[in-house]
């Protein structure tokens, strides 16, 4: 008898630690998942934050900068359009360096992806509007 209380304890215990990891597990998840982003508080101009929806190939170069030789496309859902808004077609932009294409938030991602198809052969960073573009969007679609 004194055998299968042993094994019985036994077992009791490596339940109990299972029980144990899964719970710090969860906990540590929860944790990860619950923290709040941080939202710029300065009042500086917001700027339009660069990221790419598909990663490419590890490039020293790859920075999220906009240069001289970048040029931003601005994709509505509907047209695609230039700095200044205006109206452009895909296949007339000929770029020298990357083409940043700026997306409405609620774009979904074939969307996107159907977008940044119009540009195969050309570096595209995908990147979402912010809210100065949006309303400035927004501006001209009612004035037109």
């Amino acid at each position: 008898m004194a055998g299968i209380d042993t094994q019985e304890n036994a077992m009791t215990e490596i339940a109990l630690a299972m029980a144990m990891g899964f719970f710090s597990i969860m906990i540590l998840t929860m944790i990860s998942m619950g923290i709040p982003t941080m939202k710029k508080v300065s009042g500086e101009a917001e700027s339009i934050s660069v990221t790419t929806l598909v990663k490419a190939q590890p490039d020293p170069g790859n920075n999220t900068t906009v240069g001289k030789e970048d040029v931003l496309i601005v994709f509505d859902g509907n047209a695609f359009r230039d700095r200044k808004l205006n109206v452009v077609r895909p296949e007339t932009i000929v770029p020298r360096g990357r083409i940043i294409l700026a997306l409405m938030p609620g774009l979904s991602l074939s969307g996107a992806l159907r977008a940044q198809s119009e540009f195969q052969g050309s570096r595209v960073i995908l990147t979402t509007l912010n809210r100065a573009w949006q309303a400035a969007l927004r501006d001209r679609k009612n004035a037109n």
